[in-house]
């Protein structure tokens, strides 16, 4: 981390006067599967995604390991790019997990034992059909923002104004930390099911 950008992490932490906490519970099976992101932070839409529309990320599990599998995907220029890592819960806390990503086409092989955390589950929406309806994402800094749903629509007409009250509250109101909307519209997307076991 630089200079500016602990500074910036610093601030925020005295601004809110607390650190990210993580859900509570978190059922990994309703966490699994397709995700569309409706709304990143500036660090997430411009530096991580390159501006990209029609993002998504399938969460898989995996038969031998804890570890969730991950394949997030963007739309840059009219392609489709993706990148493969794995996301590995933290031993002592729920909701924590330490996401490691390779390079287009360059996957980590395997999950490596967890580190540190990076990705902190912050909410979670009610389950419909067996799947939580939304998640709200950070990391420890607060940089980052991830609202992920699982209907772009049913979230907009029944979560999102409240969702975004509740992130405004804890503190995600600075020009690199505020949610700013991820275009959803006229996307085509993969008909992979993110939820199938990796063996």
């Amino acid at each position: 981390m630089n200079f500016c950008t602990w500074i910036f992490a610093w601030s925020v932490a005295a601004a809110t006067g607390e650190k990210p906490a993580p859900v509570d519970k978190l059922d990994v099976p309703a966490f699994l599967g397709r995700w569309y992101q409706t709304y990143g932070s500036f660090s997430v839409k411009y530096a991580t995604e390159l501006g990209a529309d029609c993002v998504y990320v399938d969460y898989g599990a995996l038969s031998n390991s804890s570890a969730i599998s991950l394949v997030n995907s963007v739309q840059v220029f009219g392609h489709r790019v993706s990148v493969e890592g794995f996301a590995v819960p933290s031993p002592d806390r729920v909701g924590i997990f330490d996401v490691s990503l390779g390079p287009p086409g360059l996957a980590p092989k395997a999950p490596e034992p967890f580190r540190k955390s990076n990705y902190i589950v912050l909410m979670l929406g009610p389950r419909v059909g067996g799947k939580y309806d939304y998640a709200v994402v950070t990391d420890p800094t607060f940089l980052s923002l991830y609202v992920l749903v699982r209907d772009v629509s049913r979230f907009g007409r029944l979560h999102e104004a409240g969702v975004l009250d509740k992130v405004s509250q804890m503190g995600f109101t600075s020009f690199l930390n505020r949610p700013r909307r991820t275009n959803q519209h006229g996307c085509k997307y993969s008909d992979k099911d993110g939820t199938a076991v990796v063996v």
